[in-house]
């Protein structure tokens, strides 16, 4: 292992910021036991924990390409992290640990992760690749690792040709390998995001729904607490507009206003009504009477008789104030029972 050691030693620069990378404690965690392929995934797990640290770097880094990206990324973990092999007890540093102890020295397991995590902030795919190296100690074992980016981002297909970025060496040449294995580490994702009254009032597009022609978001309202909610609302609001309306009904016709049907006390007796014809009995009596006063007190002088009309009972009262106390009780309802609703739902 010293031999290694000393056989990987390079200078190390400090042309850059001490602040590029977050401050860290480099705080021991145990991961768990198991093999180099459980190693591969904890890596590809810490580049995905990790990223967020290589911000900074991945700007500077990022060239116009692919390629020049990758050949940046290889010059900056070369030149500014020492090289240092691990013991038994395997350490995969956050890239911000590695920054840490980049005069120290990190192994091939840090190099990896650190060269991941400035790809994924950058966008872009890779794969952490572990090998079989035949001019090894140990030729049938996975006995080193490090990263290929694929050309073909789209695809992440590694047979259309990648970038490797192997820190412990000076080239971007890949070491030579008898068996490989490799596990893909996917550029960070974006979302879109609309405001916060999607998750305030629950709004969920349904699966399969895209944005419109015009370029504007389905709200997604189908399904929602919001829709639920209305719905009960409403439902309540139409019993009870329901009930007010029956109640009305029978107002009505107790006072003969409903169903366009006229009152019988407003309408006048009929021809062949007893009512109608004591009526007009009592109307020809009083006339007869006044006619013979009039007559005895004017020396028969010509009088205006007065007209026959029947004369019709008082109308009912103005309901106005019935109908106002139901529909403030309607109203009152209605808010109630949508609060009540409301809290439900929440």
């Amino acid at each position: 292992m010293q031999t290694l050691n000393q056989a990987l030693y390079r200078d190390v620069r400090s042309d850059y910021p001490s602040d590029i990378f977050p401050k860290v404690a480099c705080k021991r965690t145990e991961l768990g036991d198991g093999d180099t392929f459980f190693s591969v995934k904890q890596i590809v797990t810490t580049i995905n924990d990790y990223y967020f640290q290589c911000e900074k770097i991945a700007k500077l880094l990022k060239g116009k390409s692919l390629s020049i990206s990758c050949r940046n990324v290889h010059q900056f973990l070369y030149s500014h992290f020492q090289y240092h092999a691990d013991s038994d007890v395997q350490q995969l540093r956050s890239p911000a640990c590695s920054w840490a102890q980049r005069f120290t020295g990190i192994d091939c397991k840090s190099y990896t992760i650190l060269a991941g995590a400035i790809l994924k902030a950058m966008g872009y795919n890779s794969f952490v690749r572990q090998i079989k190296q035949p001019y090894s100690l140990y030729p049938d074992d996975f006995s080193h690792v490090y990263l290929v980016v694929p050309i073909s981002q789209e695809d992440n297909d590694l047979n259309k040709g990648y970038y490797v970025i192997d820190g412990t060496i000076p080239t971007m040449q890949e070491t030579p390998y008898s068996d490989k294995s490799d596990e893909i580490v996917l550029a960070m994702k974006h979302i879109g995001l609309n405001g916060t009254q999607n998750t305030l009032f629950g709004f969920a597009p349904k699966k399969g729904l895209r944005a419109t022609d015009d370029g504007k978001a389905y709200k997604g309202y189908e399904g929602s607490k919001t829709e639920n909610i209305v719905k009960d609302g409403n439902k309540v609001i139409g019993d009870l507009f329901n009930v007010a309306g029956t109640v009305k009904d029978g107002i009505d016709k107790l006072t003969g206003k409903g169903n366009n049907r006229p009152n019988p006390a407003n309408l006048p007796p009929t021809a062949n009504s007893n009512a109608y014809d004591r009526q007009q009995s009592n109307n020809a009596r009083e006339i007869e009477d006044i006619r013979n006063r009039n007559y005895n007190n004017s020396n028969h002088s010509q009088i205006t008789p007065v007209p026959n009309t029947p004369s019709t009972p008082d109308n009912p009262k103005d309901n106005t104030v019935i109908y106002v106390v139901v529909g403030g009780v309607v109203i009152l309802g209605s808010i109630v029972a949508f609060t009540m609703m409301n809290k439900k739902n929440k």
